[in-house]
């Protein structure tokens, strides 16, 4: 199984105290040989008492987390976190943005080449295209056989964590006048 270029946001579950369910951008459970790569997740907000997470995988074994954006700043009752893994064998992971309200992760300890401070700087709380200076840019590593971002734009090396690559429009040359020849007036008589 693989989920790539995923882009996740705006996910509401309402609940009470007494509710054990939570909210979960990507949810993995009972798994085997999945590839988590170049996605886009984002809570925000505060909707009482569920817990959040952009990741949840369980009970599963190789799992290969790399090159994603798990953003969650929601404020709940709850704990709202980036990534939460529990009984999982063989999990690689790498490359990734990962912050949370109240952690980054539980039940693992993320690679160094893992951020965790920061600000994503997405275009809007709807878009998660990023800007220059987020913390997601160049922190990836290209991977072959991933070669395009969800817009279809091809991928960098180092590339963006996340759904997208940053692209700028490159200007071309600026055009320049060129006169038309002219031709002197000239009169014939007959």
């Amino acid at each position: 199984i693989t989920y790539y270029n995923n882009v996740i946001y705006g996910v509401n579950k309402y609940g009470s105290s007494v509710d054990s369910e939570g909210q979960y951008g990507i949810f993995v459970d009972l798994s085997s040989d999945v590839q988590i790569i170049h996605n886009s997740v984002y809570f925000r907000g505060s909707d009482g008492h569920i817990l959040s997470r952009c990741l949840y995988v369980g009970q599963s074994s190789g799992i290969t987390l790399r090159n994603n954006c798990f953003y969650n700043i929601k404020s709940s009752d709850g704990l709202d976190l980036a990534i939460e893994v529990a009984d999982v064998v063989s999990l690689v992971e790498n490359h990734n943005f990962l912050s949370g309200s109240d952690g980054s992760v539980i039940g693992f300890t993320p690679d160094e080449s893992s951020v965790a401070l920061g600000d994503p700087l997405f275009m809007a709380e709807n878009d998660l295209h990023i800007q220059i200076g987020s913390a997601c840019q160049g922190i990836g590593q290209y991977i072959s056989g991933f070669d395009f971002d969800a817009d279809e734009n091809e991928r960098f090396d180092p590339c963006d964590a996340g759904a997208y690559e940053i692209y700028e429009q490159t200007p071309g040359p600026t055009p320049t006048m060129t006169p038309e020849p002219s031709c002197p007036e000239t009169s014939i008589e007959l």
